[in-house]
């Protein structure tokens, strides 16, 4: 008999079930008809299950296992400890800002990821680059955003700092890094890659956990902390702390409240194959029993279309309701539509 690997994960969705190889961070899809078959993880080399099971091996996801040694491979925990106050600290680089970077030292926070969205003074990046060669995170995020202007100081400073660096380029200017071969790495950004992580530490993450607000703190230019860019709550200043100290913000009782959101307790969310997977910077909306977003995705789970694809309609154009704190759809119409979509 043959059997899924145990880093093989199903999800299903409202049309199809992802299939998720957390060992090689690759993605497959089968349609649901064949979730229940697949649950059972028994397969068979036969005429009837035959282009299932070729599928399956050709894709490196089973493997052959003898009666008497099924019960000897357990399965992998699903638990996820971050031993960190903060996983994710995002910080606004400013002139303001930057002179406060030395409270942050000795906090306990995995890793940052610093905002370029206006002028940098030389000062400011000097700031910056004595603390990132400080700190213990071993990888550094920086992120350019519209209004960064190019420093050639900056590139030349962190040249030295023998940490990985990864660059999101989002500014919409070309970055002339000396040494773009040497310990740097650009994220090659797209709408569909910036909304979806395909790794192992997420999937585990979202059973419990908002990916994206979870162990989240985000402090801007003028200072302010935050949960997040997205979120309003101001819960303190750096300007305002000269003994700052991360776990006191993390004690204000409302500063957590958007951790714990599921994409299974989300309208819409918890009908899409990618949920395990997506990192979603929409801030969710408490409805009667669950939650929901104002704003649409730019995938819709209901005809597994993304808004960059031929045929792609929004939940609106389908008459996909959530107002009400359910959903409101016509299934059968969804149906007709998709499978004219994906026929042939």
């Amino acid at each position: 008999m043959y059997q899924f690997f145990k880093n093989i994960f199903l999800t299903k969705g409202f049309n199809r079930t992802l299939i998720y190889d957390s060992l090689n961070s690759k993605i497959h899809f089968l349609p649901n008809d064949l979730y229940n078959q697949l649950l059972l993880n028994n397969f068979m080399v036969d005429k009837k299950n035959n282009e299932v099971f070729e599928f399956l091996n050709k894709k490196g996801l089973l493997q052959e296992i003898s009666d008497d040694l099924v019960d000897c491979f357990i399965d992998l925990d699903d638990e996820i400890q971050i031993p960190y106050d903060i996983a994710t600290l995002v910080f606004e680089l400013s002139g303001s800002s930057s002179k406060n970077l030395y409270k942050l030292k000795n906090q306990n926070i995995l890793q940052y990821n610093f905002i370029f969205a206006d002028y940098t003074s030389l000062k400011s990046i000097e700031l910056f680059v004595d603390f990132i060669n400080e700190c213990e995170s071993d990888t550094i995020e920086l992120t350019f955003l519209n209004g960064f202007v190019y420093s050639k100081h900056l590139f030349e400073l962190i040249k030295s700092v023998k940490k990985i660096i990864l660059l999101n380029n989002f500014a919409g200017i070309k970055i002339d890094d000396p040494s773009i071969n040497k310990n740097r790495y650009i994220n090659p950004w797209n709408d569909i890659h910036f909304r979806l992580s395909i790794n192992f530490i997420n999937y585990l993450e979202s059973l419990k956990h908002h990916t994206y607000f979870n162990k989240k703190v985000f402090i801007n230019k003028d200072c302010e902390i935050k949960n997040s860019q997205e979120t309003k709550e101001i819960y303190g200043n750096l300007n305002n702390d000269n003994q700052f100290d991360i776990a006191t913000v993390l004690k204000k009782p409302t500063f957590k409240k958007l951790w714990n959101i599921k994409k299974e307790d989300t309208l819409v969310c918890q009908d899409c194959e990618f949920r395990r997977l997506c990192v979603d910077n929409r801030l969710p909306v408490k409805m009667k029993n669950n939650w929901a977003h104002k704003e649409e995705c730019n995938y819709n789970p209901y005809i597994s279309k993304w808004s960059h694809e031929d045929g792609f309609r929004s939940l609106k154009e389908l008459d996909i309701i959530t107002e009400k704190g359910y959903l409101e759809m016509n299934k059968e119409e969804i149906s007709l539509i998709t499978n004219e979509l994906w026929k042939g």
